[in-house]
């Protein structure tokens, strides 16, 4: 047996004593002999080069041997246990005191904690290995049934916490009071060796008290367009969320899928999303609508860390730029950008700092509402407001 593996057979026995918490697990060296097939001479060698290393420890008399964390880290380098969690959202921001997960409003809190509703048999049918190189992720650990098991939802690491959070929004140009999470579930937040921080976040686990009417899963055709949409987008230079994975559940969901009243059975999946957070404006949105400023002042200072852009999205209506103006600006590009600059400008001379402000224009190309009344182009001449991570290679 090479030294390599007689390192990584004594570093396996030892890590099977100590789950990196708490005291770790002390092996007397007799026992570990007996418990290994490598030959007494080399295992000592192999302890001896791994203390050396700072991998092992021994007690004074050297009759005894135990893991220390950089062995522990080690031994489980790329594997899933390794994951170190960090979730600030949950630990800063208040709570839904009800656990149960029904539906309802979520009031003076900014998220509710929910568990993944568990699946019949879960597969993976792919991984991106960009995205699971940010979590350290090695391919042998994604390919996994441990890997299939923990992002369709039906186990848990340790330090995982899973939530939904409290948002609201406009629908069809209306505002539509709480939206929330109504099936997406956040796990946790990942510290990678970088000092990187990933939320992870599954899709079509299973409802939240977000879920309205909803059954909080989704078909495998969308969940495959998510996942490569979301990869696709990143390697062409568009800021987004990224997908890691994508598993099927073994069960079939009920989906009309040309709203034409003929629903029919298709296969269920699951797409874990990461994303430096997914803090969105209307997470800011819902709570100043109630006028819940501490809430809302509470989430403010929890982003405050977070890199992130403000895009301001300046819109108009379809009416051509008058004779009076077309100087100035020369189409609706341009009055729209104008429009976003104005209120950037507004920003930064209220404290928002320059090198977080985006404007942007979207001219005519984006209306809410139709530009045949009056009434239909005033709701389309807006500015909208967005914020985005700032994701890095």
């Amino acid at each position: 047996m090479d030294e390599d593996s007689t390192q990584s057979n004594l570093l396996g026995l030892l890590a099977k004593e100590w789950d990196g918490t708490g005291p770790p697990g002390i092996m007397d060296i007799q026992d570990v002999v007996g418990c290994l097939s490598s030959p007494p001479s080399e295992l000592m060698a192999a302890i001896d080069e791994l203390f050396v290393e700072g991998m092992v420890d021994m007690n004074p008399l050297k009759t005894a041997v135990y893991l220390t964390p950089e062995g522990y880290a080690r031994r489980n380098a790329g594997t899933l246990s390794a994951l170190t969690f960090d979730n600030r959202f949950t630990r800063e921001l208040p709570a839904d005191p009800e656990t149960a997960n029904r539906r309802r409003q979520v009031v003076g809190a900014c998220y509710a904690f929910v568990q993944p509703t568990k699946v019949a048999s879960p597969e993976l049918v792919a991984y991106a290995r960009e995205a699971a190189a940010l979590l350290d992720l090695s391919d042998e650990t994604c390919k996994s049934d441990e890997f299939a098991q923990v992002f369709s939802g039906n186990r848990l690491l340790n330090g995982m916490a899973p939530y939904a959070t409290c948002y609201g929004g406009h629908q069809f140009g209306n505002w539509a009071g709480q939206l929330g999470d109504g099936r997406a579930i956040n796990l946790g937040e990942i510290i990678n060796r970088r000092s990187e921080r990933w939320a992870l976040q599954l899709k079509g686990a299973g409802p939240t008290p977000f879920a309205r009417t909803a059954d909080g899963r989704a078909v495998l055709r969308s969940s495959i367009r998510e996942f490569l949409c979301s990869e696709a987008m990143f390697h062409l230079g568009v800021p987004t969320t990224r997908a890691l994975s994508l598993v099927l559940t073994g069960e079939q969901i009920e989906r009309d899928m040309f709203y034409d009243g003929h629903p029919k059975m298709e296969p269920g999946a699951v797409v874990c999303r990461m994303a430096p957070t997914f803090t969105r404006f209307g997470n800011f949105q819902i709570f100043a609508s109630r006028g819940d400023t501490d809430v809302l002042k509470q989430l403010v200072d929890e982003l405050e860390d977070l890199p992130y852009q403000i895009l301001v999205i300046g819109n108009t209506d379809n009416v051509p730029v008058g004779a009076h103006l077309a100087a100035k600006y020369p189409n609706n590009w341009y009055l729209a950008g104008a429009r976003a600059a104005s209120v950037v400008t507004y920003m930064e001379q209220q404290g928002v700092p320059s090198a977080q402000l985006v404007p942007v224009s979207w001219g005519q190309e984006h209306p809410v509402q139709a530009n045949d009344t009056e009434e239909g182009r005033a709701e389309n001449r807006r500015i909208e407001v967005r914020l985005r991570p700032v994701i890095r290679n």
